[in-house]
């Protein structure tokens, strides 16, 4: 008769020893899975997907660093690039004669509105354009003169005419007729004028200092003076000088004024000067304000552009 076999018995240290091997197996199997998941997130996804994201977080990132540009009809706008002079029709404010003027800067299109007298009125930034036939509704945000203030600018092209045109909206109740080309400034030659009555009577009286809201630099503050030397017996100058200094800078332009043209009331709009050490002819606009004894001086010499007050009146 044969004996039934009986099973190994399982001692205590072959328990121990299995168990460990159970744990190398588990063990080796999870590092494969991570071996293989990590090989399938390094390939590439396909071209379309990748091409998806990349264009999604690049819009993203633009819209971000720059305000979007002007949308809408704004073909309209290319057409009214050249400056336009105000009829006389329309002129107030004792017969300014202002001037319009749409430019166009990294796909934004912006309205410049001006006149020899204040020099910048108003800069407009075009946000966007609806055209229905001959008129179109600008919409505008103010850079200039009440900055960040909405409005609409209404255009339209005045009846038989492609060179004419109207501006009208409600803000700051701006509405004139505009003749593209029409430049010319309503002046009196300089021959006419005499250069030391006019400039003693506006920009002579005293040394001009310049206010806070156009100072740049720091806040570092030019003065603007206007003078005559060489004067003859009966009190004449024979020649009259502009210098231009700053606080910080010290004398920057020493110039000789040649002629000045004025306005029908007799105002300066502009001296035709001549930088005395750079041997440099230049324009210096003028708009003075008789109430306060102050004046606007803008020039693209040496880009300067500012609002001064002569001591006289301090």
């Amino acid at each position: 008769m044969r004996h039934k076999q009986s099973s190994p018995k399982w001692t205590r240290a072959r328990k121990l020893w299995a168990g460990a091997g159970i744990i190398v197996i588990i063990g080796v199997a999870f590092f494969l899975g991570l071996s293989i998941a990590g090989h399938q997130s390094e390939t590439p996804e396909p071209s379309t997907a990748t091409s998806s994201k990349v264009k999604v977080q690049s819009s993203h990132k633009v819209a971000s660093s720059r305000r979007p540009d002007s949308t809408g009809d704004v073909d309209v706008l290319s057409d009214l690039t050249e400056k336009a002079g105000e009829n006389a029709s329309t002129r107030t404010n004792d017969n300014e004669k202002t001037y319009s003027q749409f430019k166009q800067q990294n796909g934004t299109w912006y309205w410049w509105l001006t006149s020899s007298k204040r020099g910048t009125i108003e800069v407009g930034e075009v946000r966007s354009v609806a055209k229905d036939g001959q008129t179109a509704q600008l919409k505008m945000k103010s850079e200039y003169y009440d900055q960040g203030t909405n409005y609409t600018l209404t255009f339209h092209w005045l009846a038989g005419s492609n060179t004419q045109y109207n501006l009208n909206t409600d803000f700051k109740q701006i509405n004139g007729d505009y003749t593209l080309g029409d430049t010319e400034d309503d002046v009196t030659p300089a021959k006419d004028v005499n250069l030391q009555d006019v400039i003693q009577s506006t920009v002579g009286r005293g040394k001009g200092y310049e206010d806070a809201s156009t100072q740049t630099n720091g806040g570092d503050q030019t003065t603007s003076e206007f003078y005559g030397m060489n004067p003859s017996e009966n009190g004449r100058y024979a020649h009259w000088y502009w210098d231009f200094s700053s606080k910080k800078r010290g004398p920057i332009i020493h110039a000789m004024i040649g002629s000045v043209k004025v306005d029908y009331a007799g105002n300066p709009t502009s001296f035709e000067m001549s930088d005395m050490e750079k041997q440099k002819d230049f324009t210096v606009n003028v708009s003075y304000d008789w109430s306060s004894n102050t004046y606007h001086l803008w020039t693209n010499y040496q880009n300067i552009d500012g609002r001064y007050t002569n001591d006289e009146a301090h």
